[in-house]
């Protein structure tokens, strides 16, 4: 058959197979859900267990933990272990047992429990590939090998293995130069018989891994440098090559050593290394041929420091995940594999388990709420990264000064990684919006769009059309949910500006918005009976007052008290300073427990690459420790918790918060 007559065949084989999943959806889930890895040691606490690097880990269908590595001088060593009750594993043996030479080990193991190991060797001057088979001894102490070395199959490095439900193996790498290839085999009396005698060329890449779902594979890689990929593509119905399809990879996220694997409900894990000592996982749902991944802001996705990640799910949805931490020194993490509804009707489904909960004020229940709301994303229509008037005034001194380091600002502006849509489905009631008209500098001139307004934090946020927009949307499909927008600040609005933005809320939200007196009187189960869900709230000084008339837009100072220190950098003394704001909480009003620690913004501060995450990760687990002790306490003026405000707020933040709800109305 001639080279055209080929390309023709494989272009229809390609067309009829993509035709045929083309509307399949794998591993989807309803709409506000969230799946993430529940660990049971929390994040950033991994075990130490051995020395090494390139750790692979298996689960077999017994729940026996496998274990290889390689020990940093080309010798290859494996561990068996269970888990106990508390997420620890309980190892065999003390230490690794010696089983061969060599480099970048991966294990799987099939259904039987046979144990299929690859790994790559130097020698004769070539990267060969190699595999063994194993069983576990009946005591399941050690692995009885079939024979006393590898088998030689292929050239290459960085090899990973997979088995299908129908023996089928499936083994990847990459040839040490840039390309990818794959083969495919079956297990035949101890010992892989391969369809091909060599590899078959897929793409360009390094440190190839794959998860399989029916006859469907999901392959990631990165490019050898910080970049990296996934490739779609469907094994043939006679079992001996894939389809892909696409000719190259989508690119998805930088990082490198990327793996990935499936969860029992068909949601894929990819975890990864970002090249500079962090690892991360995401969460991804296969759509029409596509990855859509859950937004990474839905659970914190760095779990842990080190490299070379791998995992392993069972079937139970155990996760045990093991990696480097960059000093040869190996850690695992283990877990449950968790999907969860994201809370979008919590106030409801609180009010259906405890009917006493209706009975409370606005006031009285604990809210998620989250700080500048509206910094999940930056202007994406002008400048990517628009220097906003709330801290650099266009055409200043210190605008020019930070207009040319503005995509080092962004990480020192960002607060959250949610939209405001997804805030909302996974519990945050309370929105803390800093708002003003869009403002660019050109050729020396300030030009006002006085009717664009969007939040800003540093730089341009999200729109207010569009947040307006979501809340709308989500109030009116959850009937028995209240949301405050707090206009914190506004800058550089004009009277149209104003008029604009009061018309908007009024008539978006038309008899859905609560009175000063509703909000300080009337029951949730009032409030709800009514088809009252929206406060909005209007700070009175920076020119709204004459906007303000306590029946559709309230006065912030009549309804609220906030808290902020701007000197609260101290990490050792913010449970004092919490207790501080405690105590100037009083009983009719609104209080923001705002548990931030913003600096001002500092070029240098900027320049050695400070991030509010990074603050965020510190302060979080410190205010909701003091939320364990304080939830239900009232301060000197008779007021307790209500608005707790936080950066980069997340679901396991918010589950904690909810449950502080549940204790104290159950």
């Amino acid at each position: 058959m001639s080279k055209a007559k080929r390309l023709v065949l494989f272009l229809i084989v390609l067309l009829i197979t993509t035709s045929l999943h083309c509307d399949l959806v794998y591993g989807a889930v309803s709409e506000g859900t969230m799946t993430y890895c529940d660990w049971s040691k929390g994040e950033k606490s991994g075990t130490h267990y051995d020395s090494g690097d390139d750790p692979s880990i298996a689960i077999t269908k017994a729940g026996i933990v496998i274990e290889c590595h390689e020990n940093g001088s080309g010798k290859l060593y494996y561990r068996l272990g269970s888990l106990a009750d508390d997420g620890s594993v309980e190892w065999a043996t003390n230490g690794g047992t010696y089983y061969d030479n060599g480099y970048s080990p991966s294990i799987a193991v099939t259904d039987d429990g046979t144990i299929i190991e690859v790994h790559g060797d130097y020698s004769w001057l070539k990267w060969k590939l190699f595999y063994r088979i194993g069983k576990l001894s009946s005591d399941a102490q050690s692995i009885e090998w079939v024979t006393s070395g590898g088998t030689n199959y292929d050239t290459g490095k960085r090899p990973c293995v997979e088995v299908l439900e129908n023996g089928r193996i499936l083994e990847f790498h990459d040839n040490g130069s840039g390309k990818l290839f794959y083969k495919i085999g079956m297990l035949e009396d101890d010992r892989i018989d391969w369809v091909q005698s060599g590899g078959t060329y897929y793409d360009n890449g390094y440190s190839p891994s794959i998860a399989v779902m029916g006859n469907t594979i999901i392959e990631v890689h990165d490019n050898g440098g910080l970049k990296l990929y996934y490739k779609i593509g469907y094994l043939s119905d006679n079992g001996e090559a894939i389809y892909w399809v696409q000719s190259g990879g989508t690119y998805y996220d930088s990082g490198k050593r990327p793996v990935i694997a499936l969860t029992a409900n068909n949601q894929l894990l990819e975890f990864h290394d970002d090249g500079s000592g962090d690892l991360y996982y995401y969460v991804g749902t296969l759509i029409n041929d596509q990855i859509q991944w859950q937004d990474r802001g839905g659970i914190r996705n760095d779990y842990d420091t080190g490299n070379t990640p791998s995992i392993a799910i069972g079937d139970d949805g155990t996760i045990v995940e093991v990696h480097n931490n960059g000093a040869y020194e190996l850690y695992y993490n283990t877990g449950k594999v968790r999907t969860t509804d994201g809370y979008s009707n919590w106030m409801e489904t609180l009010y259906q388990q405890y009917p006493e909960f209706g009975e409370a004020v606005l006031r009285d229940v604990l809210l998620p709420g989250t700080h500048d709301t509206g910094t999940f994303t930056f202007d994406d229509e002008g400048d990517p990264h628009d220097l906003a008037p709330d801290s650099f005034y266009p055409g200043s001194t210190e605008y020019n000064a930070a207009y040319a380091i503005r995509d080092m600002i962004v990480p020192f502006s960002q607060t959250q990684d949610l939209d405001v849509k997804q805030q909302l489905e996974v519990g945050v009631r309370y929105f803390d919006l800093r708002v003003g008209p869009y403002m660019v500098y050109e050729n020396g001139e300030v030009n006002i769009d006085e009717t664009d307004l969007r939040t800003m934090h540093g730089i341009y946020g999200e729109g207010m059309d569009t947040i307006v927009d979501e809340v709308s949307q989500f109030i009116n499909q959850n009937t028995q949910e209240i949301v405050i927008l707090d206009f914190q600040h506004f800058y550089e609005m004009t009277d149209t500006s104003y008029q604009y933005l009061v018309n908007q809320l009024t008539s978006t939200f038309s008899e859905q918005l609560i009175s000063l007196t509703e909000l300080k009187s009337s029951t949730l189960e009032e409030l709800w009976n009514s088809d009252k869900h929206i406060v909005i709230l209007f700070t009175e000084n920076e020119g709204s007052g004459a906007y303000i008339d306590n029946e559709l837009i309230l006065s912030r100072q009549s309804s609220l008290i906030n808290t902020y220190n701007s000197d609260n950098l101290d990490i050792t003394a913010f449970s004092s300073l919490l207790d501080e704001y405690l105590n100037t909480a009083e009983d009719e009003l609104l209080f923001v427990l705002q548990g931030v620690r913003t600096p001002a913004f500092d070029i240098g501060a900027i320049l050695d690459g400070m991030t509010l995450y990074e603050l965020s990760e510190e302060t979080n687990p410190v205010v909701l420790n003091w939320l364990e002790d304080n939830y239900d306490k009232t301060g000197n003026k008779g007021g307790g918790n209500n608005i707790i405000m936080l950066d980069y707020m997340d679901y396991k933040t918010i589950e904690k918060i909810i449950n502080f709800n549940i204790a104290k109305w159950k």
